[in-house]
C-alpha cells in the first residue's frame, strides 16, 4: 500500500508527488486543492505537492518555537524546507546535519550552521553548542546515513525500527536503519519531541 502514496521502488513502483501525474488515494474528499487559474507554471507549486509540507511538518511536530535550537537531520530537499522552515517559526538557530558538503551549502545560504557528519560528531557538537541543555530534532533523511555505525542509544530512550537490510533490491544498499534515530535521541531536549515527518 505504501506506493500508492509515492513510496520508493523497494515498497512499490508508483511514481512520487514530483511524477507528471499522481495517484492520490481519496483526493475527492481529503487530500487535495485545486491550483488557481492565475497559476501558470507547474513549478510554482511543484514543492507544495510533497517536499514543502513534509519539511514544515517535521518542523511543526517539532513545536519550532522562536528561540529555538533546532537540529535538522538531512540537508537533502525536504532537509532544506524544515531548515527553512524552523526560520519562519521563529527558531533562532537551526543546525544542518549531512555529509554531501553540496547540499550543506544550500542549506548554509538559508543561516543553518552546518554539519558534516564524515568531519565531525553531530551529537558532540549539539551538545556543545546547546550548552548541554539539547535541541529540537528533525529526522529529514528519508533512509538512514549510510557507513556509519551506531553508538549506544543514551540510557532510558529507545526506538523501534523496522530493519529493511534483509530486503533485496539490486539498487537498495543495507544500512543501519537507526543511526540517525540515535543521534536525535542523544541530542534531543529533555522532553521533546522528535519528529519523524
Amino acid at each position: 500500500m505504501g506506493a500508492a502514496f509515492g513510496y520508493t521502488q523497494l515498497l512499490g513502483g508508483y511514481d512520487g508527488g514530483q511524477a507528471e501525474y499522481v495517484r492520490v488515494p481519496f483526493a475527492n474528499t481529503i487530500a487535495s486543492l485545486k491550483v488557481p487559474d492565475s497559476i501558470s507554471k507547474d513549478e510554482q507549486v511543484l514543492f507544495l505537492s510533497d517536499i514543502l509540507p513534509t519539511g514544515y511538518f517535521g518542523a511543526d511536530m517539532a513545536n519550532v518555537q522562536p528561540g529555538d535550537d533546532v537540529a535538522v537531520f538531512g540537508a537533502g530537499p525536504v532537509g532544506y524546507s524544515a531548515v527553512m522552515s524552523s526560520f519562519l517559526r521563529g527558531a533562532a538557530r537551526v543546525f544542518s546535519i549531512d555529509h554531501l558538503d553540496e547540499r550543506l551549502s544550500k542549506t548554509k545560504d538559508l543561516g543553518a550552521e552546518i554539519i558534516n557528519f564524515d568531519k565531525d560528531n553531530p551529537v558532540e557538537i549539539l551538545h556543545t553548542e546547546s550548552k548541554g541543555k539539547g535541541v529540537l530534532c528533525i529526522d529529514a533523511v528519508g533512509f538512514e546515513a549510510v557507513g556509519h555505525t551506531p553508538g549506544s542509544i543514551n540510557k532510558g530512550s529507545s526506538s523501534g525500527i523496522h530493519d529493511h537490510s534483509t530486503v533485496s533490491n539490486p539498487v537498495y544498499e543495507p544500512v543501519n536503519p537507526i543511526q540517525v534515530f540515535e543521534w536525535m535521541y542523544q541530542s534531543a531536549r529533555k522532553f521533546s519531541t522528535v519528529s519523524v515527518p
